[in-house]
C-alpha cells in the first residue's frame, strides 16, 4: 500500500516505541509535511492556527499533526498538558458544521529524554462526505502541496465538494432516474441501469468511509441490501425476458416479468426511503 494512505501513516507511527525510534522515523525522506503530515513546534495560543489545520486534513483525507516537532523535524516537545486534548478540542468547538466526536484524537505521545516535555502525535480523521465542508472563521481550507489552503472560488469549492451526482441533495434527480428504471422490462437498454450501479459503488465507497472513520454503517448497510435486491430483480427480469415457450405455445415468463416488474418497483420505493433516512431528507 501506498505511503499517501492516512492507514499507512496511522500503522507506521503506531509501531514507533519511544522518542529514539521517533526520531530515526523523521530522518527517513519521505517523512516530510505534506497532504497528510504536519509539524508544529509548539501548540499554537492562537485558536484560529490550530482550527485551520484541523479543518483543512478533515475536509481532505485525514492527517497527523505532530506538535512539538518544528518544520526542520527537530524535537522540541511541548509542555506536559494532561489536558492537551481537551484544549484542541476546544479550539475546534467553533466549527461550523462541528467535527463529530473521536474525529481528533491522540495518536501516540512520546516523552522527550531528560525533559518534562513530550510529542503528542494528533490524529485528525476524514469527515464523512455528507458533513463537508467545515468551515471555521468564515472560510473553508483544504489540504494541498503540504499547506493548508483556503478555498478561494466557486469553482474550486464545486470541484471539491459537491462533484458528485450523488450528493444527499440531488435526491430529487436521484428518484427520477430510478423511477425510471421501475420500466426496465420494457427498457432493457435504459440507461437508468447505469445510473444505478454508479449509485450503488457510490454506497459502496460511503461505507468504507464510515468503516475507515470508525462509524455506524448500520443505515448505508440497509441502502446496499436494497441494491442488491433491485440488481436481482433485474437480472430476473432479464432472464426471463428470453422467449421460453409453454406447452400452450405462450411465453412462460410473460406472468413471471409482471411479477418481477412489480417487486423490482416495491424495492426501489423501499431503496428511496432508506436512502432518505440516511441522509435525514
Amino acid at each position: 500500500m501506498s505511503r499517501d494512505s492516512l492507514k499507512v501513516r496511522i500503522d507506521e507511527i503506531s509501531k514507533l516505541t519511544g522518542v529514539g525510534d521517533l526520531r530515526s522515523y523523521l530522518r527517513q525522506n519521505f517523512v516530510v509535511e505534506d497532504n497528510l503530515l504536519d509539524f508544529k513546534r509548539d501548540r499554537p495560543t492562537d485558536p484560529k492556527k490550530i482550527r485551520k489545520v484541523l479543518c483543512s486534513f478533515a475536509n481532505c483525507r485525514g492527517g497527523i499533526v505532530f506538535f512539538g516537532i518544528d518544520d526542520s523535524k527537530q524535537i522540541y516537545g511541548v509542555p506536559e498538558n494532561s489536558e492537551f486534548l481537551t484544549l484542541l478540542n476546544r479550539d475546534i468547538g467553533t466549527v461550523k458544521p462541528q467535527l463529530r466526536v473521536g474525529t481528533v484524537e491522540i495518536l501516540k505521545t512520546f516523552k522527550v529524554r531528560g525533559q518534562a516535555k513530550y510529542v503528542h502525535c494528533v490524529l485528525i480523521k476524514p469527515s464523512l462526505s455528507i458533513d463537508k465542508p467545515h468551515v471555521c472563521d468564515s472560510l473553508i481550507y483544504i489540504r494541498s502541496n503540504g499547506e493548508s489552503l483556503v478555498v478561494e472560488s466557486g469553482v474550486q469549492l464545486r470541484r471539491e465538494f459537491f462533484s458528485s451526482g450523488f450528493d444527499p441533495g440531488h435526491i430529487s434527480q436521484i428518484e427520477h432516474e430510478l423511477n425510471l428504471l421501475k420500466d426496465f422490462a420494457v427498457n432493457t437498454s435504459h440507461l437508468s441501469v447505469i445510473y444505478f450501479r454508479a449509485l450503488q459503488k457510490s454506497l459502496r465507497d460511503r461505507h468504507q468511509e464510515l468503516v475507515d472513520s470508525g462509524h455506524n454503517t448500520g443505515q448505508v448497510d440497509s441502502c446496499l441490501s436494497w441494491t442488491q435486491n433491485i440488481e436481482i430483480k433485474i437480472n430476473q427480469i432479464q432472464s426471463s425476458s428470453i422467449p421460453n415457450y409453454s406447452a400452450t405455445g405462450l411465453p412462460a415468463a410473460q406472468t413471471n416479468i409482471v411479477v418481477l416488474t412489480r417487486e423490482l418497483a416495491n424495492s426501489i420505493d423501499e431503496f428511496i426511503l432508506s436512502y432518505k433516512r440516511l441522509n435525514n431528507l
